[in-house]
């Protein structure tokens, strides 16, 4: 008598299943993040990595034999990672199936200062977080026979239901979705590199290159991780009084107590080196101190925000009547 083959467990067994564990590592995340904020604001991008590891701790070893393939989400959801023969894997090949899974998550959250990271280095992670992570979600979503994705794919191994037993019915994923995916890689590859490549000649050219300069300035400070410089503009139909701003963030990984004191730096710094800064009507400086594990983040913010002429009594010493042009003349 022929065993009948184990069904592959339902797509919303899944997403439910998933669901629960993020909130179940979204906790540890926070208790992480409280017990230890005062050092984690300080790792920049490497707190990710420490995410990274949390996560993959749990994963690999729930869904491994360890953990008889099930984590909290699966068990509540009856499912279970099994291989080809019915039988739950290796701590090994979980460990390896969970970082296939996860890289493209952690990747695309990478903050990398861009004044010392070259132009390609965006683009090609998200080419690999994309193309990897949406490769997943597709054969998950559309491969309705074995509803393998590249993780599950890379060790042989499925999501079955717990409630039965027995080998897996393997079949072969269909050429179309292989053609479709294919296509959708070659796409996103042009998409991405073209669209990195206009930015970066834009930012070359007339206000975005002083921008470019404003942030690659900051960025070379002491204790500074990352730096955005933008400029807010009022709409045309908007009455209010809005101002045109010189908008300034900084993920400073300083004390608290500092930030004030680091703001008058940063626009001392921008007042004597940006010979646009009078065209502005405001100057915003957010000092951010945060960190993100990619399992959960906590951002803490406090903002700046003066005319030119107010800065300059602030951190220049300059008359009132004294224009921020004069200081490039």
């Amino acid at each position: 008598m022929l065993m009948q083959a184990r069904s592959i467990g339902e797509i919303w067994r899944r997403f439910l299943a998933f669901v629960i564990d993020c909130l179940i590592l979204y906790v540890v995340g926070r208790g992480v993040g409280a017990a230890l904020f005062n050092s984690l604001f300080r790792v920049g991008p490497w707190g990710l990595l420490l995410g990274f590891c949390i996560a993959l701790l749990y994963f690999a070893i729930l869904d491994s034999r360890i953990g008889d393939g099930q984590t909290v989400g699966k068990r509540c959801l009856q499912l279970r990672v099994v291989d080809t023969h019915g039988n739950t894997i290796s701590f090994g090949k979980s460990l390896v199936r969970y970082s296939v899974f996860a890289a493209p998550h952690f990747l695309n959250g990478l903050q990398l200062p861009l004044s010392r990271t070259s132009w390609m280095v965006p683009p090609l992670i998200s080419v690999i977080g994309f193309g990897i992570g949406g490769t997943t979600l597709y054969l998950i979503v559309f491969n309705r026979q074995t509803r393998q994705g590249l993780h599950d794919l890379a060790v042989r191994s499925y999501v079955a239901r717990a409630t039965e037993s027995g080998p897996i019915k393997t079949e072969p994923i269909p050429e179309i979705h292989w053609a479709i995916l294919r296509s959708l890689l070659i796409f996103l590859i042009i998409f991405a590199l073209g669209l990195a490549a206009i930015g970066h000649k834009l930012e070359k050219w007339g206000p975005a290159a002083q921008r470019q300069q404003d942030r690659r300035l900051i960025e070379h400070m002491d204790y500074v991780q990352r730096a955005r410089v933008n400029v807010q503009r009022p709409l045309k139909w908007n009455n209010t009084g809005a101002k045109k701003t010189l908008a300034i963030s900084v993920q400073w990984k300083g004390e608290s107590g500092d930030r004030e004191e680091f703001s008058n730096q940063v626009a001392r710094l921008i007042l004597q080196n940006d010979p646009r800064v009078q065209e502005y009507d405001l100057i915003s400086i957010v000092m951010i101190r945060e960190y993100d594990l990619g399992i959960a983040s906590e951002k803490n913010s406090l903002t700046f925000v003066h005319t030119p002429v107010e800065w300059c009594q602030r951190v220049l010493g300059a008359s009132p009547a004294q224009s921020p042009t004069s200081l490039h003349q």
